[in-house]
């Protein structure tokens, strides 16, 4: 699939510390991954958000005791339900993995989604990379990917 728009915007910020022993994967981003300005920034945290997974067969449980979602005017929000409704669809709310941070600055202004670098493994300057991702610094750690 050909790429028709292209924007200089700014150069990126290096992130990396050392290419030695770094690992990137190309991964779908989408744009609501992107800042107020349409741009996923290099150095952002990608995984770890959430994920909705349709309950296949809710039976007679409690969607309300088990922290079911249900999906309204796109958002999910907790079910009040005491019992399932038969035209309604339940979903359980998990926690995507952690995967890595974004190599450099990507433009979603023109696309929903969008391949990305994410890098998985090596050593990536701290300071270059967003909060939330220097919060999963012990979890990059396990996983070779070192903040410095």
């Amino acid at each position: 699939m050909p790429f028709y728009t292209s924007e200089q915007f700014g150069e990126s910020l290096n992130i990396l510390e050392s290419e030695v022993g770094l690992v990137t994967k190309t991964k779908q981003a989408t744009a609501d991954m992107a800042d107020d300005d349409g741009i996923v920034k290099a150095g952002t945290l990608f995984g770890g958000g959430d994920v909705y997974t349709p309950v296949a067969e809710p039976g007679s449980e409690n969607p309300s005791a088990k922290g079911w979602y249900e999906l309204a005017d796109g958002e999910y929000t907790l079910s009040e339900d005491s019992s399932p409704q038969p035209d309604a669809t339940y979903y359980a709310k998990s926690t995507a993995p952690v995967e890595g941070v974004v190599l450099e600055d990507y433009d979603m202004t023109a696309d929903a989604a969008y391949p990305v670098a994410v890098v998985v493994a090596g050593r990536v300057r701290a300071d270059r990379v967003s909060s939330e991702a220097l919060a999963q610094k012990e979890t990059f750690a396990k996983q070779g990917l070192h903040l410095v």
